[in-house]
């Protein structure tokens, strides 16, 4: 086990320097200079999307909840559909033709035309401020993640297993960049992929394959309530879990990184059918859990596939083999590190390009030209690292505390994101006559919506990203239309 640890980390170590050295400019730290492939787009973005929120929260969910559960991964393989075959392409090359942007916030600030000098500040100021909130929160679950599962595995305390996580994060991600990430991303989401197949497929043969479950006499009888139906509200609430991935923007700069648009349409088939096995198999492993993994409860439910796997290959139910064992270990801490470490990166970006070299820098020396301009990028550089390093240890501290579950950080920086960015991407994108000054109150709007939300009483059950997309949509478009130059 420890074998495959070594060999894990000696070869991201070897990515990371490599990436290291080939970044000399911040696009190349922040955006590796759209040089992604087929397969480096395809699975930096959806290694970095499903985090280890596919591995433990959402088989914890539905090993606790009941299948239920699964109508999330349902609304998110539908907005992953969505995102790659209606906004990759178009935004990629709407990126380019404005001004080359190379993060979120920059598209915002140079996509739509009539935008004033004040309109642009605030168009990268609240995008940046939200990202640097949200992220936060998002790799905080990232680092829960991480926590539990070094706890588990090396029976460690969670706090120092919560400083080896951060570490073994901030490493690669501090000194190797986007580059670093996309390459890692290969090889865990390859990593990730055959974990999540193969572990709940052995564990189903161990427990007598289909006649345990559809024979004369199948397990399920034991537990009925498992298999339960959902309420309308219920279904509606994890659906719309797939309006999120038009807002998310360490997913949506993947597809402004991907080098040309004919390799964005590959990258798609790639990544949908990666999405599709793995959200299924996800589920199959709360479902398979709930029968092999007895006596978990709210505390723990979220290490049922860390558990599987050492029962299988530890312990030697379907066969005693350490090293196997470490290999699937490796694929949740891929699924942990590629999400943290985009998160991370993105809120470097947001600190470093949308505020710093864009709105301070340039407001210090009263510039007015081209907002790429900079003397000093190795400086923008080491701030983008230096962000990484402080959003690192926000978020330690929130992970920190105890009662914070993977899925309820996960969920909560989903529909911050979705609610905030995903109308402003859509309009952007798919109506000309939007206005720079409705996208700033559609954000406002959204962002505001996903606060308030979960205090409002009777309305509370339906999740907060619905509400908030739909006001933030009305919100730009009413102003859109309202407004006249």
């Amino acid at each position: 086990m420890v074998l495959a640890f070594v060999l894990y980390f000696s070869l991201l170590t070897i990515l990371g320097f490599i990436g290291f050295k080939k970044i000399k400019t911040t696009d190349d730290y922040i955006l590796g200079s759209r040089s992604n492939g087929t397969f480096a787009g395809a699975l930096s973005a959806e290694a970095s999307d499903m985090s280890a929120w596919l591995f433990m929260g959402l088989p914890g969910s539905i090993y606790l909840a009941g299948t239920g559960q699964a109508w999330i991964a349902v609304g998110l393989f539908l907005g992953t559909v969505c995102n790659w075959v209606f906004i990759a392409k178009r935004l990629r090359q709407k990126s380019i033709n404005s001004d080359n942007s190379v993060t979120l916030p920059e598209f915002f600030a140079k996509s739509m035309q009539n935008t004033s000098n004040k309109e642009r500040i605030l168009l990268r100021f609240i995008p940046a401020l939200a990202i640097l909130l949200f992220f936060t929160i998002y790799t905080a679950s990232g680092f829960v993640a991480g926590g539990n599962f070094f706890s588990s595995i090396l029976h460690t305390s969670y706090t120092t297993s919560l400083i080896i996580t951060a570490a073994v994060i901030l490493i690669y991600t501090f000194f190797g960049g986007f580059l670093a990430i996309s390459w890692t991303s290969v090889v865990q989401g390859t990593l990730m992929l055959i974990s999540v197949i193969s572990v709940p497929i052995t564990a189903f043969l161990v427990l007598g394959g289909v006649n345990a479950f559809f024979g004369p006499n199948p397990i399920t009888e034991n537990n009925p309530l498992f298999i339960n139906n959902s309420s309308p509200v219920d279904i509606i609430s994890a659906l719309s879990w797939g309006l999120g991935y038009f807002g998310m923007p360490h997913i949506l700069i993947k597809y402004m990184s991907i080098k040309s648009q004919k390799t964005v349409k590959k990258s798609g088939i790639v990544a949908i059918t990666w999405c599709f096995l793995s959200l299924f198999f996800a589920v199959i492993i709360g479902i398979i859990g709930r029968y092999y993994i007895t006596g978990l409860n709210s505390n723990n439910s979220e290490n049922v596939f860390i558990d599987m796997i050492n029962k299988l290959f530890v312990a030697g139910d379907a066969v005693h083999f350490p090293f196997l064992a470490g290999l699937f270990f490796c694929a949740i801490l891929s699924a942990i590190m590629s999400t943290a470490a985009s998160q991370l990166l993105m809120s470097s970006s947001s600190a470093s390009v949308d505020i710093y070299r864009d709105i301070i820098k340039r407001h210090n020396k009263g510039k007015t030209g081209d907002i790429n301009e900079t003397n000093n990028d190795k400086k923008i550089l080491w701030i983008s690292r230096a962000t990484v390093c402080i959003v690192a240890i926000l978020a330690f501290i929130i992970s920190i505390f105890p009662g914070n579950s993977i899925m309820s950080l996960v969920s909560d920086a989903w529909a911050g994101f979705g609610g905030t960015f995903g109308p402003a991407v859509l309009f952007i994108l798919f109506w000309e006559k939007t206005k720079p000054k409705a996208i700033i109150a559609g954000m406002l709007i959204g962002a505001l919506t996903i606060l308030i939300w979960p205090l409002l009483p009777f309305v509370s059950i339906l999740y907060s990203l619905l509400p908030a997309f739909i006001l933030g949509s009305l919100t730009i478009y009413l102003f859109s239309v309202a407004i006249k130059y």
